[in-house]
């Protein structure tokens, strides 16, 4: 079984917590969008779905045989741009434009916010990430979720440079728990995208003529 979490990681821990045997025998990848390896989106530091619940995060990133974290630095790149949403409603179904008004709702706020040109598609890179692995960038370093009240709860502390190894605590410098997306394939990942949505489109019922009574 591999999980793709998309939200904070509250109920994956209680798993963890409550039926531990059965998560080690069931699940063998945990793939998360969430997390930053610099700046965050909900405070200077930590990004939303890790600090909602930065403990089970922890849990999570410790407990997964396999941990995959898909970050700010890589969702950042998946952005809605005109061209996108083009291909969307060229599906020419009331399910394509549904869906471009759907991609389109947060892009104010990243507009202002954020300072983005086009705003961002998170949750199905985490997605792409178990389907299609070859479109990124994958590297396995230390990981740590920071806890507390502290102003930095939620961060994600990423060795990038493997810089444990030579501090005081190199004992984790061996311990490279996590697989962190570093890149992604932006245009093969809207090109999967495009083909799940169309599939999607033939088999929706949105727009479709209702059946005779």
């Amino acid at each position: 079984l591999r999980l793709v979490v998309t939200g904070c990681c509250t109920n994956i821990a209680a798993l963890y917590t409550v039926y531990p045997d059965l998560m080690a025998r069931t699940v063998v990848d945990v793939c998360l969008m969430g997390g930053a390896i610099g700046v965050g989106n909900m405070s200077p530091c930590a990004e939303f779905n890790i600090l909602a619940d930065p403990e089970a995060a922890r849990v999570v990133l410790g407990q997964a045989p396999r941990a995959t974290l898909v970050p700010l630095e890589v969702t950042h790149t998946a952005l809605v741009t005109p061209d996108v949403l083009a291909r969307v409603r060229a599906l020419g179904s009331p399910l394509g434009e549904l869906l471009a008004s759907l991609l389109t709702a947060f892009e104010e706020t990243y507009r202002t916010v954020f300072g983005f040109e086009h705003g961002p598609l998170h949750d199905p890179c985490a997605v792409a990430a178990v389907v299609a692995p070859h479109l990124f960038t994958i590297e396995h370093h230390y990981t740590e979720v920071v806890v507390g009240d502290q102003i930095t709860a939620g961060q994600t502390i990423v060795d990038i440079y493997n810089m444990l190894a030579r501090s005081s605590r190199s004992d984790l410098a061996a311990v490279q728990n996590v697989h962190v997306a570093k890149r992604m394939d932006v245009p093969a990942f809207w090109d999967l995208m495009l083909a799940a949505l169309a599939r999607a489109d033939a088999r929706s019922p949105i727009g479709a003529a209702p059946s005779p009574a």
